[in-house]
């Protein structure tokens, strides 16, 4: 499984890169097996997953959905409340720290219109970060170029 992963991410990175300001969503990454091995059935060493995890292109952002322990316990009794307290403890101090990229944290125990405008900022955040990078490759410090900085 993680050796399709990686070649998922692969084929994908080298047919679409980042040649245009484009947003692509992966609903779970290879980087989940080195939270959850038991989930995806891993029995590998937790250093050769992270390795493997590591060979994949990179994201720009992660989105975590945060869910109390107890409310996702309540909507699917899968494993037990202390796992999940576990895995909850895991994904959101810090998912994947050996990445740099940056970590938006969406709370969903409130409504799903809530939860959905929580997850749509950090997305425009992140497109914002993605434009602004653009621009300062094309205009370099020092030319007449401009910047989507907002002004303080």
């Amino acid at each position: 499984k993680l050796v399709s992963w990686l070649g998922k991410y692969w084929v994908h990175q080298v047919k679409h890169g980042h040649r245009h300001l484009t947003l692509v969503l992966w609903d779970r990454r290879i980087d989940d097996a080195t939270i959850d091995p038991v989930r995806y059935r891993i029995g590998l060493p937790s250093r050769l997953v992270r390795f493997l995890a590591a060979a994949a292109p990179r994201p720009d952002a992660y989105l975590v959905l945060a869910v109390q322990p107890e409310v996702a316990f309540a909507r699917k009794r899968e494993i037990s409340l202390a796992s999940l307290e576990q895995l909850q403890a895991k994904y959101v101090a810090e998912p994947w720290p050996w990445t740099g990229a940056p970590t938006f944290v969406i709370p969903t125990n409130s409504s799903i219109e809530e939860s959905g405008a929580r997850a749509l900022d950090a997305i425009d955040e992140v497109l914002n970060i993605r434009a602004q990078q653009a621009v300062d490759l094309r205009f370099p410090i020092g030319s007449q170029g401009t910047s989507l900085k907002r002004p303080c």
